[in-house]
């Protein structure tokens, strides 16, 4: 074999292994695996910190500048149903930070895309509440943990 083919062989191994390392670094932990809810509080801590930033920013320039009303309530959302908290329709909207309007279009979108589910309140009927449907949790954290 050539040194030219030789190269072209390590450097394809090379390659190999790198991402064999990449998948393997992405594998749960067997602490990850034992305790499934400390992956989970680690996320919950960078969704508050995105959020708390994401309000941070108002105090320092025009909100009008950032719009991403789905995000917060996703954002809020799960927080919130990881903390075991309820989230109202009305609560979410105040969450997205934009005009009821605005939040409640947001809210009706998650819901026709499946991310958002609407569960009436059994003891208040002119409530709702949301919650995030299981493929939205999923996808909150598997793109959180990509954060962390």
């Amino acid at each position: 074999m050539s040194a030219v083919r030789e190269a072209a062989e390590v450097s394809r191994i090379a390659l190999q292994l790198a991402d064999l390392a990449d998948r393997i670094a992405a594998l749960p932990s067997q602490a990850e695996k034992a305790d499934p809810l400390r992956n989970t509080t680690d996320v919950v801590e960078i969704a508050e910190s995105l959020y708390r930033n994401r309000r941070d920013r108002a105090k320092f320039f025009d909100d009008s500048l950032f719009g991403e009303p789905s995000w917060d309530i996703l954002l809020d959302l799960f927080i919130s149903s990881e903390r075991g908290v309820q989230i109202s329709i009305s609560s979410a909207c105040q969450a997205a930070a934009v005009p009821a309007s605005t939040a409640l279009r947001c809210i009706k979108l998650l819901i026709e895309k499946g991310l958002v589910n609407r569960i009436d309140d059994s003891t208040d009927g002119r409530r709702s509440f949301l919650v995030l449907s299981d493929l939205s949790r999923d996808r909150m954290i598997g793109l959180l943990q990509r954060w962390r």
